[in-house]
Protein backbone atom coordinates (compact mmCIF):
# COMPACT_ATOMS: atom_id res chain seq x y z
CA UNK A 1 0.00 0.00 0.00
CA UNK A 2 1.67 3.68 1.19
CA UNK A 3 4.92 3.97 2.82
CA UNK A 4 4.38 5.27 6.29
CA UNK A 5 7.18 6.95 8.26
CA UNK A 6 8.08 7.25 11.73
CA UNK A 7 5.37 8.06 14.62
CA UNK A 8 2.28 7.82 11.65
CA UNK A 9 2.04 4.25 11.55
CA UNK A 10 -0.13 3.69 14.62
CA UNK A 11 -2.02 6.43 13.85
CA UNK A 12 -2.78 5.10 9.88
CA UNK A 13 -3.42 2.02 10.99
CA UNK A 14 -6.04 3.23 13.45
CA UNK A 15 -7.70 4.85 10.59
CA UNK A 16 -7.71 1.59 8.64
CA UNK A 17 -9.03 -0.05 10.91
CA UNK A 18 -11.74 2.67 11.80
CA UNK A 19 -12.68 2.57 7.88
CA UNK A 20 -12.82 -1.13 7.96
CA UNK A 21 -15.39 -0.61 11.02
CA UNK A 22 -17.40 1.16 9.53
CA UNK A 23 -17.42 -0.56 6.19
CA UNK A 24 -18.57 -3.66 7.79
CA UNK A 25 -21.25 -1.68 9.88
CA UNK A 26 -22.58 -0.26 6.20
CA UNK A 27 -23.00 -3.41 4.74
CA UNK A 28 -24.32 -4.66 7.91
CA UNK A 29 -27.07 -2.09 7.87
CA UNK A 30 -27.67 -2.46 4.01
CA UNK A 31 -27.89 -6.30 4.64
CA UNK A 32 -30.49 -5.83 7.46
CA UNK A 33 -32.75 -2.83 5.12
CA UNK A 34 -32.35 -5.63 2.31
CA UNK A 35 -33.88 -8.16 4.50
CA UNK A 36 -36.93 -6.26 5.77
CA UNK A 37 -37.48 -5.15 2.36
CA UNK A 38 -37.25 -9.13 1.42
CA UNK A 39 -40.30 -9.62 3.98
CA UNK A 40 -42.73 -7.93 1.84
CA UNK A 41 -42.99 -9.75 -1.89
CA UNK A 42 -43.45 -7.68 -4.80
CA UNK A 43 -44.81 -10.19 -7.08
CA UNK A 44 -48.03 -12.05 -6.13
CA UNK A 45 -48.01 -14.60 -3.44
CA UNK A 46 -50.08 -18.54 -4.14
CA UNK A 47 -52.31 -18.63 -1.32
CA UNK A 48 -52.68 -22.62 -1.00
CA UNK A 49 -55.59 -23.44 0.34
CA UNK A 50 -56.83 -27.17 2.50
CA UNK A 51 -59.95 -28.02 0.71
CA UNK A 52 -61.17 -30.03 4.38
CA UNK A 53 -60.65 -26.44 6.09
CA UNK A 54 -63.44 -24.51 7.18
CA UNK A 55 -63.45 -20.18 5.63
CA UNK A 56 -62.85 -17.67 8.49
CA UNK A 57 -66.71 -16.40 7.90
CA UNK A 58 -67.52 -20.22 9.02
CA UNK A 59 -65.41 -19.84 11.78
CA UNK A 60 -66.35 -16.89 13.00
CA UNK A 61 -70.00 -18.23 13.08
CA UNK A 62 -69.53 -21.56 14.91
CA UNK A 63 -67.17 -19.15 17.35
CA UNK A 64 -70.20 -16.62 18.01
CA UNK A 65 -72.78 -19.24 18.21
CA UNK A 66 -70.96 -20.44 21.21
CA UNK A 67 -70.62 -17.35 22.93
CA UNK A 68 -74.06 -17.29 22.88
CA UNK A 69 -75.37 -20.56 24.21
CA UNK A 70 -72.84 -19.48 27.14
CA UNK A 71 -74.79 -16.53 27.66
CA UNK A 72 -77.72 -18.57 26.90
CA UNK A 73 -76.71 -20.98 29.30
CA UNK A 74 -75.65 -18.26 32.34
CA UNK A 75 -78.90 -16.27 31.85
CA UNK A 76 -80.77 -19.96 32.60
CA UNK A 77 -78.36 -20.45 35.67
CA UNK A 78 -79.09 -17.17 36.42
CA UNK A 79 -82.96 -16.86 36.80
CA UNK A 80 -83.08 -20.61 38.25
CA UNK A 81 -81.02 -19.10 41.25
CA UNK A 82 -83.20 -16.27 41.41
CA UNK A 83 -86.46 -17.74 41.66
CA UNK A 84 -85.25 -20.30 43.95
CA UNK A 85 -83.93 -17.26 45.74
CA UNK A 86 -87.30 -15.29 45.74
CA UNK A 87 -89.15 -18.50 46.38
CA UNK A 88 -88.08 -18.94 49.74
Amino acid sequence: MFEVVGGFKIAYALILIILIIMNNKLRNFLAGIGSVLAIMPTGSVAQVKNPNQRSDCDNLRGDWERVGSYLHSSLKKSNNEQQKKNSR
